[in-house]
């Protein structure tokens, strides 16, 4: 069994309540565009993973979230070429922050654990541009830290990484160290958490090995839960899909299983978000005999090399990179992206979280100004009142004592 997973509470699968069908608008009309692109985004950067990695789990939704908070504070080039290699639509912020509010809603319920962080560590005594600020608290509600990046540098990587073990339960405990913060200004952190129980559980005895069938012809003996019910399944012309829902309906995990005498990567060849959309809408109840290994893995990846595959470039080369509207104290560049990624399937459901590192580099971050020197005037002195502009002195003295 060759098996393709595709965690998508990065795509944001979202099933309304009642019979709708999966394929029929999750969110509101107005981030609509947004889910769209996102998920074309998820392909493309999927199949630029796929080529150097084997097993992997990421999170698009983290990436592309994380990234609008530069994209606010780009200008010119590096605005259009963000937009279009990340598939943005026209202010992409106001569509993040209807989205946000809606998983907010989904998080109120019982049965599942939904959650965001997102924060931002500043160099001290360099604060960005008022306007800036304003607008990604406006729509992204971070935690703002200060820290010493120059001088304190293991300082700030504990605090970040303490940042995301928090917001990933402590399953991600070091996203970034000492040299990925050496010439930052800023870091912007996000991460999300999932924790989720199918609507149909799985018998734990019913657990069995079974041999799995892998890429390269070998195979190996895993963990197999099975289960006989009913699910959302489609049959594709190069292959199968089958959805499973997550209580109390608002999320799902959907598989796509390649035909038998054809491959994974054919499979992931043809995917797209319109591929995607048809497969959602091919989707259909049938009483299924399942057959699902237990999996747990976790994913790792410096992602600047697959994002310039995707058209980034400028963003990362300092002095072609503008990213002015964050600060005008110097120029800016994307020095560092980085993700990591926890996945765990069993019988009960899914945990899966995502801790995502982006690096505001300069190249040279100027100094904040040292510390005032103290004056104390406590001693002896002697003092002239002059005329600046000739240096005239009109009074000239001195204070030895304040005895009368």
């Amino acid at each position: 069994m060759k098996l393709l997973a595709i965690f998508l509470l990065a795509a944001a699968i979202w099933l309304p309540p009642g019979d709708a069908s999966p394929a029929e608008p999750a969110v509101k009309t107005e981030t609509a565009e947004l889910v769209e692109g996102n998920t074309a985004f998820a392909f493309r950067l999927y199949r630029e993973l796929a080529g150097v990695k084997n097993n992997f789990c990421f999170s698009p939704y983290s990436i592309s979230c994380l990234m609008a908070m530069p994209y606010l504070g780009a200008d010119s080039g590096s605005a259009a070429e963000l937009q279009t290699a990340l598939n943005y639509p026209d202010r992409p912020e106001t569509a993040f922050a209807a989205l946000q509010q809606r998983f907010a809603r989904t998080a109120e319920k019982e049965d599942v654990t939904l959650e965001f962080l997102s924060a931002i560590f500043l160099q001290e005594d360099i604060p960005p541009r008022a306007d800036y600020r304003r607008k990604i608290e406006q729509f992204f509600a971070p935690q703002f830290e200060l820290v010493d990046f120059l001088r304190r540098p293991a300082d700030a990587v504990t605090r970040i990484n303490a940042a995301a073990a928090e917001g990933t339960h402590g399953r991600i405990t070091k996203i970034v160290d000492t040299d990925d913060v050496k010439n930052a200004y800023m870091v912007l952190l996000n991460c999300v958490y999932f924790l989720g129980r199918w609507e149909s559980p799985f018998d734990r005895h019913f657990t069995r090995p079974e041999e799995f069938h892998q890429a390269d012809g070998t195979s190996t003996p895993v963990p197999f839960m099975r289960q006989t019910a009913n699910y959302r399944y489609a049959k594709l012309p190069y292959g199968q899909a089958i959805q499973l829902n997550y209580r109390p309906g608002d999320l799902s995990m959907l598989f796509l299983l390649p035909e038998p005498d054809s491959s994974l990567e054919t499979l992931e060849q043809l995917l797209s978000a319109e591929e995607w959309a048809k497969v959602l809408q091919q989707l259909s109840q049938q009483k299924i005999d399942l057959f699902l290994p237990k999996f747990k893995l976790t994913s790792e990846m410096n992602l600047i090399p697959p994002l310039k595959a995707l058209g980034l470039d400028d963003v990362f080369t300092p002095g072609k990179a503008d990213f002015s509207g964050i600060t005008d104290a110097f120029p800016l560049y994307i020095g560092l992206i980085k993700q990591k990624v926890f996945l765990e399937v069993d019988e009960r459901g899914s945990e899966a979280t995502a801790a995502t590192a982006i690096g505001m580099w300069t190249g040279s971050v100027p100094r904040p100004e040292p510390p005032p020197l103290t004056l104390r005037l406590d001693r002896p002195f002697l003092y002239a009142i002059i005329d600046n502009a000739t240096g005239t002195i009109l009074f000239l003295g001195r204070i030895v004592t304040f005895q009368t």
